[in-house]
């Protein structure tokens, strides 16, 4: 008889203990579940950070590249002033060199001569 008491407090003992780890793990499992939807909160809160971030990102790329295309223009149109001002100075040089030339064999002339070289 002391067998069956003690198998039955045993018994009872083992109940106790896997009726206590049933609880945990039912614990345990609420408490995943919580950590859980937690992450998916803050993985839904990430994901709209780096889409309003992207948003704002193609944003300023758009107007750098509206700003880009307007410094070409200007620059296209400040090379072509350039390439006619190179024009224009050469011509004017070429100019200074005729006059300088001419005022140079003009002054060489006698005074007689020169009223020959500018007869009216």
């Amino acid at each position: 008889m002391d067998s069956v008491i003690s198998l039955m407090s045993e018994v009872e003992h083992r109940e106790k203990v896997a009726k206590q780890a049933v609880e945990n793990i039912g614990k345990s499992s609420l408490d995943a579940l919580a950590k859980l939807d937690e992450l998916k909160q803050a993985q839904l809160v990430a994901r709209e950070i780096n889409q309003t971030r992207a948003k704002e990102v193609y944003a300023e790329r758009d107007v750098l590249a509206d700003e880009m295309d307007v410094l070409q223009m200007s620059v296209a149109g400040l090379l072509n002033m350039g390439e006619s001002s190179v024009g224009i100075l050469d011509e004017v040089q070429h100019i200074l060199i005729l006059r300088a030339l001419t005022s140079h064999s003009v002054s060489h002339l006698n005074p007689y001569n020169l009223d020959k070289f500018f007869k009216y």
